[in-house]
């Protein structure tokens, strides 16, 4: 019921114009939450992770925190309150020395999400339906494509691929500026549906659901978002995945699963073919900044070069929030290793790798299989952000949430 009423107020909204406040989205959201169980509460959350810049952030995201605290009965373990606790000092530290204006709402909300962030990705247990997380992942993901997609139809920017890709609607209408609604540029939009892609084809492999007709429709939807996207990055990741999929499972379900796959893209095709997605895809990968990744290299080293002349910064970052403004940078880093680099520096840097070190730890024993959507996840890090903007935290975090799955024993996954 709760993800029923967030879609309806969310499509009301952004789609039919609908005049819902923050205020009032923030408070519906949120009580619908209060009567919810621990469990069925991640799930909601890992649904409204996906929705992003879609949610009044400055009203939700603390509340959805502390209610975690409440729910959980207990605050994270020592390690993870630990973590967390560093790179908010990192942060705050920062965010008081700035001296370029900064609004304190920003800072507020970024915490929040990391702080879910930790304690998402560090939350295991083997009574908890780990599977049935990711799977909600992947219906907020499906929420946020289709959103975008279709109202990118409405404004009719769908013929004009050399112009405007789908998932660049704030290039479309100049009146949005300003407006809380939900929008994602088209990288950002390709990294959590292949994310998805690559959860709904674990979960059928592996028959995880009974109805696997629901998977294979997500499958296509998040399959058409992709390719409109026209990222060049979200479409190496997604053929990367059949790949390691393809290598990871063998036997007539192989045979099976890629049968079907061949069927969705020759679908997929066949729908896109006449409005120019081909060329438009072909002049992605041929155009002059192909060989630096659409100057992501530039990029790159230009933030590598701010670190290098401010050996503090090189330490301890710039803060994650306002890392554009305190580099005097124009253009965002597009890689997520340099991303926590510059944020937090070779202190944050190494506390972040400890931290992922330790989680794939515990761990180890998990198959192959289990591990393609996390692997998926990392390839696709290295050309998009990570810490901002907030939604593309959780990608990773619904990764995971299949290897936790795959050490489960004995759980019954219920099916929705």
């Amino acid at each position: 019921m709760a993800v029923g009423v967030v879609i309806l107020m969310l499509y009301g909204r952004d789609m039919f114009e609908m005049n819902i406040s923050p205020l009032i989205f923030a408070v519906v959201s949120i009580a619908l939450a209060l009567p919810m169980g621990y469990n069925e509460y991640m799930c909601y959350l890992f649904f409204l992770f996906p929705l992003g810049s879609g949610l009044p952030g400055s009203y939700m995201m603390p509340i959805l925190a502390v209610l975690w605290i409440i729910k959980k009965k207990q605050l994270p373990s020592y390690k993870t309150l630990l973590f967390f606790i560093v790179v908010a000092l990192i942060e705050l530290f920062h965010f008081i020395n700035y001296t370029f204006g900064h609004n304190i709402l920003m800072i507020v909300r970024y915490l929040s999400c990391f702080f879910l962030f930790t304690v998402a990705i560090s939350d295991y247990s083997h009574h908890q339906q780990h599977n049935q997380r990711a799977a909600f992942f992947v219906a907020g993901t499906l929420t946020a494509v289709l959103c975008i997609i279709i109202r990118t139809y409405i404004m009719g920017a769908i013929d004009a691929f050399d112009i405007v890709r789908v998932g660049e609607i704030e290039k479309i209408d100049e009146t949005l500026e300003g407006r809380i609604m939900l929008s994602m540029n088209p990288n950002a939009m390709a990294f959590i549906a292949v994310t998805s892609m690559a959860i709904c084809i674990y979960l059928f492999l592996k028959n995880v659901y009974s109805n696997n007709v629901i998977l294979l429709v997500s499958l296509a939807v998040l399959l058409i978002s992709i390719c409109l996207s026209i990222s060049r990055s979200g479409i190496i990741a997604a053929l990367l995945s059949a790949l390691l999929f393809l290598f990871s499972n063998g036997g007539s379900k192989r045979t099976r699963f890629f049968f079907i796959m061949g069927l969705v893209v020759l679908a997929v095709v066949f729908l896109i073919y006449s409005m120019g997605w081909v060329d438009a895809v072909v002049g992605r990968f041929s155009d002059d900044t192909v060989g630096t990744a659409g100057d992501r290299a530039g990029v790159f080293a230009r933030y590598n070069e701010f670190l290098i002349n401010n050996p503090f910064y090189l330490w301890l970052g710039t803060g994650a929030v306002y890392y554009r403004e305190a580099a005097n940078m124009d253009i965002s880093v597009h890689n997520s290793i340099q991303q926590i680099l510059v944020s937090y520096g070779i202190v944050g840097l190494s506390l972040f790798s400890f931290a992922a070190m330790s989680l794939a730890k515990q761990f180890k024993g998990v198959g192959f299989m289990a591990w393609v959507p996390v692997i998926v996840v990392l390839f696709n890090m290295q050309a998009i952000q990570f810490l901002m903007p907030f939604s593309l935290l959780y990608p990773i975090v619904a990764a995971f949430e299949i290897v936790k799955g795959a050490s489960v024993r004995n759980v019954i996954i219920p099916h929705y």
